[in-house]
């Protein structure tokens, strides 16, 4: 029984330090699991934030996009008005070109018969002093 002793003490010994090293590893694990979880939980914080901005920014995006084809639908709206404009101005050129002519002729006339009363005039005032 002498022999047992010891042993027995060792034997608590070698588990109270199994123990403790067991208590220590957790509590190791426990700290850096918890920091883990914090980052983790900062992770994600910044996750969202930079996905809820991606998204502010591709709405920002996409409405820029709608008003730039809103314009050129605008433009291509007020060419294709401007191009039915110029043709409705050339068949009305066309369709006048006659009536250009004798206004020109009327214009020579009504020239002509303005000067003409002008010189009437002009004889009626020297037969008038």
């Amino acid at each position: 029984m002498g022999g047992r002793r010891p042993i027995l003490a060792a034997l608590a010994l070698v588990m109270v330090l199994g123990v403790a090293m067991y208590v220590r590893l957790w509590s190791i694990d426990y700290t850096i699991s918890s920091v883990d979880a914090e980052l983790r939980r900062v992770f994600d914080l910044a996750n969202k934030e930079a996905m809820d901005e991606s998204a502010e920014w591709r709405y920002k995006y996409d409405q820029q996009i709608k008003q730039s084809l809103k314009k050129v639908e605008d433009d291509a709206g007020l060419n294709k008005r401007l191009g039915m404009l110029q043709k409705g101005c050339e068949g009305f050129r066309l369709s006048h070109r006659d009536d250009r002519v004798s206004l020109n002729n009327l214009d020579h006339s009504v020239i002509h018969s303005c000067s003409n009363s002008e010189a009437k005039r002009s004889d009626i005032e020297q037969n008038n002093v």
